[in-house]
């Protein structure tokens, strides 16, 4: 096991109960911030103005829905992950790591799922690929916020 965890990535409910989900057969597609500007365009001379609103934090992850198991507990699974759209959850990258996905602060990140594709991996036959995508409820600052004087 490495320092970060090497165990697929799971999910929790962020208010209880706090229901832990583990994302088997998940490939983390997306793990990274996203700035928000705002643009203000003069309608004199077009001079732009931009300001940055905050930073958004997104996890996109990738399930083979069929790649093991039995298709019956599999199929049951993704309808429950499918349902979850606007649900709010603490991500963990990894399911082997105590410490889900944090500010610089420490504080858990709260992400809500706000949308879920359904497409083809390796038939065409039917769906069997999912892509969950998250993104952060508030703002994120990954810088730690709290000032500290020297002795």
């Amino acid at each position: 096991m490495s320092i970060f965890g090497t165990g697929i990535p799971k999910i929790a409910l962020h208010a209880s109960p706090y229901t832990e989900t583990s994302l088997d057969n998940a490939r983390i597609l997306r793990d990274e911030p996203e700035n928000e500007y705002l643009v203000h365009t003069s309608i004199i001379n077009g001079h732009k103005e931009i300001v940055l609103k905050g930073t958004h934090w997104f996890f996109d992850v990738g399930i083979h829905i069929f790649k093991t198991g039995d298709d019956a507990a599999n199929i049951a699974k993704y309808q429950a992950l499918a349902q979850l759209v606007g649900t709010k959850f603490k991500i963990y990258r990894h399911s082997d790591f105590a410490n889900p996905i944090t500010d610089g602060d420490g504080t858990a990140i709260a992400f809500m799922l706000y949308e879920k594709i359904e497409t083809y991996y390796q038939t065409t036959a039917y769906h069997d690929y999912l892509i969950l995508k998250f993104m952060s409820t508030d703002y994120v600052s990954m810088y730690k916020t709290s000032v500290t004087t020297p002795p």
